[in-house]
């Protein structure tokens, strides 16, 4: 237990060093009190620790903020005619004193709030809309600065007036204009799509040199045309192929290509044209699917950002857009993280179920200095990052493996009994513990779920995920026809679990060292178990139960799973 001013910290305890660390964030200058209480295993309590210290940060008090911010360079301007359906807005927040608080910036067109993005260094707020209808459009601005202070609500109104371009939908103008084909909207997008041509496309390839990616930045353009032989030209070159739009990034296996290449025989293919779009959605839909969401879980979910929206589908001259139900590898997608207010480990990328009305985790792998979050997608969708923060009622800020069950949450490997309780002592079963495998690296299920194990029978909660872990090649059954799944999990199959899935997901073999040897009853490890022992130990992955015991036999809790798979997934 670590307590400030009487105050519990957050902490990490880092076994392999024996080190506990914890944060502080803006404490007031002057003498500040800390106390540190720790047991070991058997129950035997260290001396508390006491001590205080000092924060001096040199600055003067001052007299307290009482000047509101100021709203001001607006665009649209009061009264102003919008020739684009699309018009960016933005605006100024002056403040002198404390400084703007970016979570009370509200900005709503037509009474709806609009996403957008506050740029600190210059003091700009924008936002971007979307197909706005002809006609007037009612804009508020409201934000406060740190102190409090709220600025006078700003209200203006603008007109969208697009004028008619005279063109016709299913003319040649179509991809150069911007306007999808085969039952997109008709609506004007605002700019038009990015073209590349085969000879451009191969230009692009040439340059990209060694790379293994032909890199495409679309600049305002949230949308790209290639040509129908895309796929074809980047497979000759064994590249793929990422685009790059505002902070976002899509990278696309050629497979990919050739797959929606195939969607076409060959003489409508000749006259096809391969769109991707990646740009940003702001439909009501989407804010009533985060609510829905944090409903369902019991979690408190933010968005931190905007919706980014990504179709990848070929149009035939002739014809409706076709898609892919399901990708044949992965599309990599980077979201950008956000630059302050966010667990880093609580957030995930995450696609919208429009027939459900509720959000999908898609995966979530930081890459705090490149600013991004990325995942793995099987489909068109539209993606958003969103924090995922859940609590049980009876893992408290004070139990050991809080942190760790709050960020295994936050990754859907790991989910309650029931919506309030985890049940951290309750013991993990063979099933429990390949779902929560399967679920944190990440695996598909197989169509094919046959299995040589007669205990694992079709429609069971637990066989998909059981059949795809023997698939990998990470659990083996306790016999040749039987996987037991309902039986406790041992600490040392779950060793050989973790050992072999380390080794499915880096790629890379473990060896032992000769730790297991300084334990107590390193004798009482199975013979098949024990080299697995071994390098989960080297590993990290697991310590002894207690001083000078390993517990090979004994069985294995909710909490020590949950600590084991996130120091697989840290790895």
């Amino acid at each position: 237990m670590v307590r400030l001013d009487n105050t519990a910290l957050r902490h990490n305890y880092h076994a392999e060093t024996g080190t506990v660390t914890a944060s502080t964030y803006s404490l007031s200058d002057g003498r500040h009190d800390l106390t540190i209480d720790v047991t070991d295993l058997a129950g035997n309590a260290a001396a508390s620790w006491s001590s205080s210290f000092i924060v001096d940060t040199g600055q003067t008090t001052e007299e307290p903020d009482t000047t509101s911010p100021v709203i001001q360079s607006v665009t649209p301007a009061n009264g102003e005619v919008a020739t684009t359906a699309s018009p960016t807005i933005s605006a100024v927040l002056a403040d002198i004193g404390s400084g703007i608080d970016p979570a009370s910036i509200v900005v709503r067109l037509d009474n709806t709030a609009l996403r957008h993005n506050y740029h600190a260094e210059t003091g700009t707020v924008t936002a971007s809309t979307y197909s706005l209808s002809d006609g007037r459009h009612d804009l508020t601005i409201d934000v406060t600065d740190l102190a409090g202070n709220a600025a006078a609500s700003w209200s203006s109104s603008f007109t969208v007036h697009v004028p008619d371009s005279g063109s016709d939908s299913d003319s040649d103008s179509d991809s150069s204009s911007g306007h999808s084909s085969g039952g997109y909207s008709s609506e004007p997008a605002a700019p038009a799509a990015y073209s590349l041509s085969v000879k451009e496309l191969n230009e692009r390839i040439a340059e990209s040199g060694a790379s293994s990616v032909v890199r495409i930045d679309l600049g305002n353009h949230g949308q790209i045309l290639l040509p129908p032989s895309a796929g074809s030209e980047l497979a000759r070159a064994q590249k793929r192929l990422l685009i790059q739009s505002k902070g976002s990034s899509v990278e696309l296996p050629s497979s990919v290509l050739l797959a929606l290449a195939d969607q076409l025989n060959k003489e409508a293919l000749a006259a096809s044209q391969i769109r991707i779009a990646l740009q940003p959605d702001s439909s009501a839909v989407i804010e009533e699917a985060v609510k829905a969401a944090g409903r369902a879980s019991g979690a408190a979910i933010r968005p931190m950002g905007a919706v980014t929206e990504f179709t990848l589908t070929i149009e035939p001259k002739d014809g409706d857009t076709r898609g892919l139900n399901s990708f044949p590898e992965p599309v990599i997608l980077r979201l950008p993280l956000p630059s302050q207010g966010a667990a880093v480990e609580l957030l995930g990328i995450y696609h919208l179920d429009e027939s459900g009305g509720k959000w999908n985790y898609a995966g979530g792998k930081p890459d705090v200095p490149n600013g991004t979050l990325e995942a793995a997608l099987t489909h068109n969708s539209k993606y958003a990052v969103l924090e995922y923060s859940k609590s049980y009622t009876d893992v408290t800020a004070q139990h050991w493996a809080y942190d760790t069950i709050r960020v295994l949450s936050a990754k859907h490997a790991v989910q309650g009994v029931t919506a309030s309780e985890f049940a951290p002592e309750k013991i993990t079963t063979r099933a429990d513990f390949v779902t929560i495998l399967v679920r944190a690296l990440g695996i598909p299920y197989a169509e094919d779920r046959s299995t040589p194990f007669v205990d694992l029978p079709a429609g069971e909660w637990y066989t998909g995920a059981a059949a795809a872990a023997v698939q990998a090649g990470l659990v083996q059954g306790v016999d040749e026809t039987h996987f037991a799944p309902e039986a406790p999990i041992t600490r040392e199959q779950m060793a050989a679990l973790m050992v072999r899935a380390y080794e499915y997901k880096s790629g890379k073999r473990l060896t032992a060292g000769g730790q297991l040897n300084s334990y107590h009853d390193a004798d009482q490890v199975s013979s098949w178990a024990a080299d697995a022992v071994n390098k989960a130990i080297t590993a990290g992955f697991m310590q002894g139960r207690s001083e000078g015991y390993f517990d090979p036999t004994a069985e294995a809790t909710r909490a020590e799973t949950a600590a084991v798979i996130y120091k697989l997934l840290s790895q």
